[in-house]
C-alpha cells in the first residue's frame, strides 16, 4: 500500500491505496483537466552548434525541440534550410508550414486564452508554441524588442507555466497566467495580432 497526500477542503489527510488504486485515480486527475503536467520536449538553442546559419529562428528551435520530443534527431540549421528565409524571422504561416513539413499536425488561433493553453497540455498532454513580446518576458537573455516564439511544455503544482526559451541557456523557465497573458497580448507592439498560439496536436 502507498501513503498519498490528498488535499481535501477539511485540510490535507494521508489516504492509503495500492498501486491499481493510484492509477486510477491518476487517470481521473488527467481527464478532470487539473494538476501540474510536465511533457518530454527538450531546450533547443537557436544560437550555437548546429544552429549558427541564422540568428533568428526561434521558430525553427521550437520545431526541432517538438521533433526532438518525439524521438526524431534533427538540427536547427538543417531545419532552417528548408523552410526559413535568410536572416528573416518566419511567419506564423511559414512556421506552420514547417510544423506540417516534418510531420506535426497543429492548430493556429488568434485570442488564444491561457485557460485553454493549460487545458489543452493537460488534456491532449501536447505543448503549445505561442508569440510573444520578448521584453515582456518574465526574464529575458539578451537585449532586443520584437516578437519571440517559446514552447510552453508543462505546468507545475503551483498552476505556473513551465516554457523553453530558445535564446535562454535551458534553465528551468516559469511565469504565471498572468505574466503569460501579458506578454502574448503586448506583440500587438510588434504589429502582430496579439494572442496567437499554435497548439500541437497529438500524432496520428
Amino acid at each position: 500500500m502507498l501513503k498519498i497526500l490528498c488535499k481535501l477542503s477539511d485540510g490535507d489527510q494521508l489516504v492509503s491505496m495500492n498501486p491499481g488504486e493510484l492509477e486510477i485515480a491518476r487517470e481521473a486527475i488527467l481527464a478532470s483537466g487539473v494538476g501540474p503536467v510536465a511533457l518530454s520536449y527538450p531546450f533547443v538553442p537557436q544560437n550555437g552548434p548546429g544552429a549558427d546559419l541564422y540568428t533568428n529562428d526561434c521558430a525553427i528551435a521550437n520545431i526541432v525541440s517538438i521533433m526532438r520530443g518525439r524521438g526524431k534527431h534533427a538540427e536547427v540549421d538543417d531545419i532552417a534550410r528548408k523552410y526559413q528565409r535568410p536572416n528573416m524571422p518566419m511567419t506564423v504561416a511559414e512556421l506552420m508550414r514547417g510544423l506540417t513539413g516534418e510531420g506535426i499536425r497543429s492548430h493556429h488561433r488568434v485570442g488564444a486564452l491561457v485557460e485553454d493553453i493549460a487545458h489543452h497540455m493537460r488534456i491532449m498532454r501536447e505543448p503549445v508554441i505561442v508569440l510573444v513580446d520578448y521584453p515582456s518576458l518574465p526574464k529575458q537573455h539578451i537585449q532586443y524588442n520584437g516578437a519571440h516564439y517559446i514552447l510552453i511544455y508543462g505546468i507545475d503544482t503551483a498552476d505556473q507555466f513551465m516554457y523553453r526559451d530558445p535564446l535562454s541557456q535551458g534553465e528551468l523557465l516559469v511565469m504565471t497566467p498572468q505574466q503569460l497573458e501579458t506578454a502574448m497580448l503586448n506583440d500587438s507592439k510588434n504589429g502582430n495580432q496579439p494572442q496567437q498560439a499554435i497548439y500541437i496536436l497529438q500524432e496520428e
